[in-house]
């Protein structure tokens, strides 16, 4: 049965934790059930671009294990020649559980290294030659 319900805040009318609720929920549910077919990778965003001897990341949102990450602001990655694979991923740590909520992080990373799918998601990987 599809069926919606919506909070109605009324003057010198108590705010009951239903109502919070469902004002927190709503858009909580709309972007699991929107997102429900994608797997762990990028979903928006993260596009790459070189200058000044590195890479840029730009914001972007990606899913890791069902959990939403956002990067509201781009990265800039130094990256020099190693004359090696290297490996640009995202670097999770464990979740954080706090009184009211519980946090997530991913750090990028840039290394040689083969990514650890355990903790890690990899955006790409590249060769750069050592310059002669």
């Amino acid at each position: 049965m599809f069926r919606y319900s919506l909070p109605e805040f009324r003057n010198k009318r108590l705010l009951r934790a239903e109502m919070l609720e469902q004002l927190r929920d709503y858009p909580k549910n709309i972007v699991k059930l929107a997102l429900e077919d994608f797997s762990d990778g990028i979903l928006s965003g993260g596009n790459l671009s070189w200058d000044n001897g590195g890479l840029t990341v730009s914001s972007g949102m990606l899913c890791w294990k069902g959990r939403l990450y956002f990067q509201e602001k781009p990265c800039f990655i130094p990256c020099r020649s190693v004359n090696d694979m290297q490996y640009l991923k995202v670097r999770f740590a464990d979740e954080q559980w706090e009184t009211d909520q519980v946090k997530g992080t991913g750090e990028i990373v840039l290394e040689t290294k083969v990514t650890d799918s355990v903790c890690e998601l990899e955006l790409c990987r590249f060769f750069v030659p050592e310059q002669i």
